[in-house]
């Protein structure tokens, strides 16, 4: 599974403490489904943001689960963070064929 870490510039707010490292694997199939469940996708920042909480690992310390509501509060610029690195994730799984570090 293909992953992604990075840094936020504002963080996210988790148990009282501002985390700023973040990893995000890239979405499957199953996740789009599940926040499609949740949200249509013609919503698409609130599809996004559905999809995050499900392809999300860890940002700081904290691994989840994350809700809906800790992606709203975040800033613009944290969440086109977030979002860049889930395509990026998608994009490196794309090009890995399964059985060589792909799914």
């Amino acid at each position: 599974m293909n992953t992604v870490q990075g840094k936020l510039i504002n963080g996210m707010m988790v148990g009282g403490a501002l985390h700023f490292d973040f990893e995000v694997r890239e979405p499957l199939v199953e996740d789009m489904v599940e926040a499609e469940k949740q949200v249509p996708p013609t919503e698409l920042h609130a599809f996004n943001v559905e999809l995050l909480c499900r392809v999300v690992t860890r940002i700081g310390s904290f691994t989840g689960p994350f809700t809906p509501g800790m992606f709203k509060r975040m800033k613009r610029n944290d969440y086109n963070a977030l979002t860049q690195a889930m395509l990026k994730a998608d994009s490196l799984g794309e090009q890995t064929p399964a059985g060589e570090g792909g799914i």
